[in-house]
Order: C-alpha cells, then structure tokens, then sequence
C-alpha cells in the first residue's frame, strides 16, 4: 500500500494492471470491480508471507493486497487460494525468478494438503491447473516458454 502524490490517501494498485483502486474492504456481497482491466476482486488480504519447501521459495504480500478469492469455487477458509492468488498475479516468487502454472498449482496442493484437505488438494490443483494461471500461465503451463526465459534473462 502507498499513498497518492502527496495527499496522505492511501491507496492500492490493481495487481493485474495497475490502476489505482479505492481503500474500502471488498467482501463477496460487496466486490470491486477494477475499471482498468474488469477483474472483480472479493477481499483485502492481511500481510503474510509463505516459503514452499517443493520450491525452496518465498511468496509474501502486504496489507490490502486486492484478491478474487477461489475464483468460480466456494471460498474455503486456507492460504492456499491466497498465496495461489499472489502468485498468478505476479507470476514470480519473492526473488523474481519466474514460476510456471504447474509450480503455482502444486503450491496450491502442497498447502491444501497440509492443512487436511486431500480431496481438494488434488481437485483444486487440476482445476487451477487447467483454467487459472494469469501471469504464471503466461510464463508456461509446464516448462518456461521462449518469451519467458528471455524476460528474465535466463538464455
């Protein structure tokens, strides 16, 4: 969160384009919906931060992060459809490296299996996996593709 020029207004940027959006709580009665780009966006997270051990990575975010919640699906008490969130809007973990839509998948499972939920680990990281993505996607469903790889500088 940062503020607007300096009229002491706090603001939040839209994590899919980039607007500036209002600092109200958005609740699944009551969403925004982003001018800029048409996402809907359903709550305000809490700052939090999660390494995956799969990855060896880091993914963290800050208080007011904009998210859709479990876009389409129920919205299930767990981190794992927060962090999947962060994820696919960015399309990199914390140290800039970039992940696929696969890697944010299974950082959906690894989570949803830790906290207990086997059936949905497994139905929720295929469905993630075939119909979500945003920037993950972008970089690869499986593998880095071409333009990725020369975005970060990797070949």
């Amino acid at each position: 969160m940062g503020y607007i020029g300096n009229t002491g207004k706090p603001q939040t940027l839209c994590p899919r384009c980039g607007k500036v959006m209002p600092m109200r709580d958005f609740t699944p009665r009551h969403p925004y919906k982003c001018f800029g780009c048409g996402a809907w966006y359903k709550y305000r997270l809490k700052a939090h931060a999660y390494f995956s051990d799969r990855y060896g990575k880091w993914v963290s975010w800050g208080d007011g992060y904009p998210s859709d919640g479990a876009t389409g699906a129920h919205d299930l008490y767990s981190l794992s459809w927060q962090v999947h969130d962060v994820l696919c809007d960015r399309g990199e973990w914390d140290d800039c490296t970039p992940l696929t839509n696969w890697q944010a998948s299974m950082t959906l499972h690894d989570i949803l299996l830790h906290e207990g939920h086997r059936l949905l680990a497994v139905l929720w990281m295929r469905a993630t996996l075939w119909f979500g993505g945003g920037k993950a996607r972008d970089n690869g469903m499986f593998w880095l593709t071409a333009e990725a790889k020369e975005r970060y500088g990797l070949e």
